[in-house]
């Protein structure tokens, strides 16, 4: 417990501390895996009074009712100072969780900068493939690409960008500050990605994502409570009035 707030294992430690005896990734791994040599994309030490994430808008592929959201949205954490707090703070650096290289950096204009990203390849396997797509897959949205990162060679825990933030309240509301990842098997990247064959849950690699999470029926919503976390208020990173979320990005 850090002042009556439970305690993140792994707490305080830069993404490059976590594992130091995890299996390096190869040009022969097949697939995401939990034991892997892999980090958070976010420094947790970079936000102020952080104790721990929730999750308020995990991975889910619903075939049922055809909701999509492939990947996880690194959106809310609670802190040592017993607040759960909603959106994290402006620029945000955002990290290489393995070593990889990048293989695309889009930097949109205007509004689309929001969808702004930068893309990992992990394990790349010349053998398989001369170009890329024979490695294993790491996608970071809402990211404003460092300038030249495209096509450089990174390792676990180097800035690759930063979060894209409005500065000023606007009145159709105001994007969320967060951070979408999204991870991909290697399979040459020949598949169709209406079926998501390759995707991933970013929880079953990284750790303690899902010790608090936000019931079902409100994830990826504005206004949502944290039932494992009762005793916590949800306060606003930025104070704006209405935040626009995307539950499928």
């Amino acid at each position: 417990m850090v002042n009556g707030t439970p305690e993140m294992p792994g707490q305080g430690q830069s993404p490059v501390e976590q594992r130091q005896n995890a299996i390096p990734i190869t040009p022969n791994t097949p697939e995401w895996e939990p034991n892997l040599d892999v980090a958070l994309p976010i420094d947790t030490r970079d936000i102020p009074d952080f104790a721990g994430w929730v999750n308020w808008n995990g991975f889910n592929l619903d075939k049922r009712t055809r909701f999509v959201h492939d990947g996880f949205d690194f959106a809310a954490y609670y802190t040592t100072q017993g607040q759960i707090v909603f959106g994290l703070p402006k620029g945000l650096p955002i990290r290489a969780m393995a070593d990889g290289t990048v293989v695309n950096d889009r930097q949109g204009e205007g509004k689309m900068a929001y969808y702004s990203s930068v893309q990992i390849e992990h394990g790349h396997n010349a053998a398989l493939m001369s170009t890329v797509g024979s490695g294993l897959l790491s996608d970071y949205v809402h990211v404003l690409p460092a300038e030249g990162i495209m096509g450089k060679q990174v390792q676990k825990g180097d800035v690759i960008g930063h979060l894209y933030a409005e500065d000023e309240p606007n009145e159709g509301g105001n994007a969320l500050v967060h951070l979408h990842l999204s991870m991909y098997n290697r399979d040459n990247w020949a598949y169709d990605s209406r079926s998501h064959e390759r995707d991933v849950d970013p929880a079953r690699i990284l750790p303690n994502l899902t010790d608090h999470s936000v019931p079902t029926n409100q994830q990826g919503r504005a206004q949502f409570s944290v039932p494992s976390l009762p005793d916590m208020s949800v306060t606003n990173a930025h104070g704006f009035t209405n935040i626009v979320v995307n539950n499928t990005k």
